[in-house]
């Protein structure tokens, strides 16, 4: 379990409420077979739906403070689910909501994501979720698309930024949508190079994976303010595609 959780970035300093990975342990303890590593149908849905349900479960704090109720919840649904199915988000997203512990993503929800920053313990589960791929195994870093070096008075006044905007981008830097995963290699290149002319090298692939706007004149620092409106919109979209109201069923596995 702990080595699943692992690789897609959960260790001890981000795994922010120790009891969210008791359903899931319940879980592979009723279902041996399942390797979370495998290329079943039951063991790829499984994987995606433990990962999905795990992160959420963390940001919405599903299990903080008394955690008993969801505890047992969980356990009822587990119990209870056929044989071969895979880790039932729906069910369990289901039964959490008329508990009150919330475990999926509505509008409201969203929104509060969008207003994270660079620092608080959700910021980086939040990042992971952004990514198809679920392999941290190179350690990521969390890292500021908009370098904060470029925030600076001096900065701003070179590249032309009007000071009614300068303090508003002091603001901004460190939201979420400013903020990408990185591996520490990347991170050192980017950091010693010009921002705008390390960005124009990247390929088309990488600005989908980090859901940069491809629009070369948001990357302007001047366009600061739409860059981080248009990539939000972005993340805002890809927050609402990955908690459809349908459940997962083993039929949609390729």
């Amino acid at each position: 379990m702990f080595d699943f959780v692992n690789s897609f970035g959960i260790d001890r300093d981000t795994l922010i409420g120790a009891n969210a990975v008791i359903p899931v342990i319940y879980f592979l303890y009723r279902n041996p077979k399942l390797t979370l590593g495998g290329t079943t149908p039951f063991d790829v849905l499984s994987a995606a739906n433990i990962r999905l349900w795990l992160t959420a479960a963390l940001l919405r704090n599903v299990f903080s403070g008394q955690s008993d109720t969801a505890l047992r919840i969980a356990r009822t649904v587990i119990q209870t689910e056929p044989p071969d199915e895979p880790f039932p988000i729906a069910r369990l997203n289901a039964d959490m909501a008329k508990a009150g512990r919330p475990s999926t993503f509505d509008t409201s929800a969203v929104e509060e994501i969008l207003d994270l920053e660079y620092g608080e313990a959700r910021t980086f589960l939040a990042l992971t979720l952004l990514y198809q791929d679920q392999n941290w195994a190179f350690d990521p870093h969390v890292d500021h698309i908009f370098p904060k070096k470029l925030f600076t008075k001096k900065s701003m006044n070179e590249r032309g930024v009007s000071p009614d905007l300068q303090g508003k981008y002091q603001d901004w830097v460190h939201r979420i949508g400013n903020l990408e995963l990185l591996s520490a290699k990347e991170n050192e290149e980017k950091s010693s190079e010009d921002f705008e002319q390390w960005i124009r090298t990247r390929h088309d692939s990488f600005l989908e994976r980090q859901l940069i706007p491809k629009d070369r004149n948001l990357w302007k620092l001047g366009n600061f303010e739409n860059f981080l409106a248009k990539r939000e919109e972005l993340i805002r979209a890809r927050f609402e595609s990955l908690f459809p109201s349908a459940p997962k069923q083993l039929a949609e596995a390729p």
